[in-house]
């Protein structure tokens, strides 16, 4: 069973693989009918690839302000910067079919950022909200401890008759 499994990926591999390993007539006519993109698709690709980075930049540096933790829209943030560094490179290397779908992989990287981005900073209103009450419950505890610890001495004192009025 198992000779029979590798044999039949063997031979895939062999007839599907590499064209680069290849070079036989049909893998070159093959490679060329995979992605052809005009360089005007590429520039395009490229083009909305950067801008998508900068919405998405421009979210989380509003996030980031809001007081939440970033890290993570950082993270993804740098992956699409370097698939779109990469589509860049490409581009300017003649490779179109590469730089097009080097930006369009950016774009996915990022296709949820701003509703991520929104979702962050409402948790960090929230969470500032939370934090801004619990202040408030624990200055308005303090004085009613305060006011009831005065009253509580001052009826204390008069039923003794230690009470001394200046």
């Amino acid at each position: 069973m198992f000779v029979k499994t590798f044999f039949w990926i063997l031979l895939f591999l062999i007839l599907f693989g590499s064209c680069s390993s290849l070079n036989s007539a049909y893998c070159v006519k093959a490679r060329e009918n995979i992605l052809v993109f005009s360089e005007s698709e590429a520039q395009l690709a490229v083009r909305a690839a950067e801008d998508r980075i900068l919405v998405c930049y421009e979210a989380a540096l509003d996030v980031a302000n809001s007081g939440a933790n970033v890290s993570a829209l950082l993270l993804v943030l740098n992956e699409a910067g370097a698939l779109c560094s990469r589509a860049k490179l490409a581009y300017q290397n003649g490779d179109f079919d590469s730089a097009t779908s080097l930006a369009t992989l950016s774009v996915e990287k990022l296709d949820s950022f701003v509703d991520d981005a929104r979702f962050l900073e409402q948790e960090a209103s929230r969470q500032q909200f939370l934090d801004l009450v619990v202040l408030a419950a624990s200055v308005v505890a303090t004085v009613v401890v305060f006011v009831v610890s005065v009253v509580a001495w001052l009826v204390l004192n008069r039923k003794s008759g230690n009470l001394r009025v200046a």
